[in-house]
């Protein structure tokens, strides 16, 4: 047996002609003649192969039995057919805002960026991308990011949002031996923060070799709790179950960073005015307090 679709229109004359108990009545309110409410009941009842009112019986309309049970899914076909029009009428689509951060910035700058947009646009869809610096401005000319927070670096420039303070962290000290060459643990090129520490280094007469290598700082992190490497971080972000090392711990002083942010000029958005109210947190966010070194 073929499926029978009844028009939505039918159902919705049939409760208004058992509620006013008229075709003249119903047909006033759906703004419709008296003969042609009565031509929709007739087809919906040709439709449904079934007799849904019975007429003239002096007392108004009168539901069959199969007319009451039609009433009573009519209702409920309604109603959701109703629900789905406001639904869509009054749903907004949500905006999309996609930011780029470096990985070892994120934990650190994150949270406060995050609950400030979503303070300043309802209906908000933030896409965060974590990569490197080199990598984010990459997208941001390619139009695959609407901004990126980086650390400024050769040929990188943008909107300068604060010099950050650099620092060697490790497990403890213990992991600087006499005479063994530093393990380091360090993002891959294309980062600014690498560079500067292998800067650093090449200038000084230790001895190291790069351990570990990746693009996520929770990995990183890894390898300097279990294997003992050493790696770099803004000294604000030093979680707490590492130490900042420096000079005393015969580590060459690192030049200091700058964090700078670019805007997608293509982006629908007014990103200057999120700039401001990224830019004034930005440089004062702490993720915990560090153990300070005598650097």
């Amino acid at each position: 047996m073929s499926l029978v679709n009844v028009d939505i229109d039918l159902l919705r004359t049939l409760i208004v002609v058992v509620e006013r108990q008229s075709f003249t009545a119903a047909g006033e309110q759906l703004l419709r003649t008296q003969s042609a409410i009565s031509l929709q009941m007739k087809r919906l009842e040709e439709t449904l192969g079934k007799k849904v009112l019975e007429r003239g019986s002096g007392q108004g309309m009168a539901l069959t039995a199969y007319g009451r049970l039609v009433h009573q899914y009519a209702r409920e076909i309604l109603e959701l057919n109703d629900a789905m029009i406001r639904e869509i009428t009054h749903h907004k689509e949500p905006k999309i805002l996609r930011l780029g951060v470096p990985d070892d910035y994120a934990e650190l700058i994150l949270p406060d960026i995050v609950a400030r947009l979503s303070r300043m646009e309802d209906h908000l869809e933030i896409q965060i991308v974590a990569d490197l610096s080199t990598t984010l401005d990459a997208m941001v000319d390619q139009g695959e990011l609407d901004m990126a927070i980086m650390t400024q670096d050769k040929d990188l420039d943008g909107l300068g949002l604060c010099e950050e303070r650099l620092t060697w962290v490790g497990r403890d000290r213990d992991v600087i031996r006499r005479n063994d060459p530093l393990n380091l643990a360090l993002f891959p090129d294309g980062c600014g923060v690498r560079s500067n520490a292998l800067r650093a280094l090449k200038k000084s007469k230790l001895k190291w070799h790069i351990g570990f290598c990746s693009k996520s700082f929770s990995i990183l992190k890894a390898t300097m709790l279990t294997q003992g490497a050493i790696g770099v971080l803004p000294r604000r972000a030093v979680p707490r179950d590492l130490v900042a090392l420096g000079h005393d711990d015969g580590l060459p002083a690192l030049d200091d960073s700058r964090l700078i942010m670019r805007f997608n000029q293509g982006s629908s958005y007014d990103l200057n005015r999120f700039f401001s109210k990224i830019a004034r947190n930005v440089g004062t966010a702490t993720l915990t307090p560090v153990i300070e070194d005598s650097a």
